[in-house]
């Protein structure tokens, strides 16, 4: 008698008829990664596109896993290029021609941003709303785009 394995395949949500991946995290990564079940919406109710979807995004979860389980390494300049040049071009895309109307990162305050820790808060004058400067935000996004709050594709497939 041969027993024969289900394969992983797009789940079809029956109210909607939107197809999704849903997939059990590995019992090993689960408490790195914070949940047990990953699900995401393969934004298609095509059978054949959620196949080609899935297939890809299930590939993506594998590779990220495997990268959990080999755990912290130091990444060559080329991987770190590699990582970043997505980001760089969708920025340079989106502010090429009016560079100025970016609010999210500041050149004039970087070079603190590392050093200065905790961050510089300057406190809002007493009975003035909002009158704390920017700067006391800018800091904190700034820091957390660089610490992993920012949306890095990779990142934001494992929140969902």
């Amino acid at each position: 008698m041969h027993m024969v394995l289900a394969m992983s395949r797009p789940y079809r949500h029956p109210e909607m008829g939107i197809y999704w991946l849903r997939k059990r995290v590995p019992a090993d990564i689960s408490d790195k990664i914070g949940r047990e079940v990953v699900t995401k919406s393969l934004g298609t109710h095509d059978p054949e596109e959620a196949r080609r979807k899935y297939a890809k995004l299930l590939a993506e979860l594998e590779a990220e896993w495997a990268g959990l389980r080999r755990g912290k390494r130091r990444i060559t300049d080329r991987e770190a290029h590699f990582l970043a040049k997505p980001i760089g071009d969708a920025w340079l895309e989106r502010f090429r021609e009016n560079p100025s109307e970016q609010f999210y990162w500041h050149t004039d305050i970087y070079r603190g941003l590392w050093t200065d820790y905790p961050l510089p808060e300057t406190p809002a004058a007493p009975g003035v709303p909002d009158s704390a400067p920017l700067e006391n935000f800018f800091w904190k996004a700034m820091q957390n785009r660089c610490s992993g709050g920012g949306t890095h594709p990779a990142r934001q497939r494992l929140r969902r």
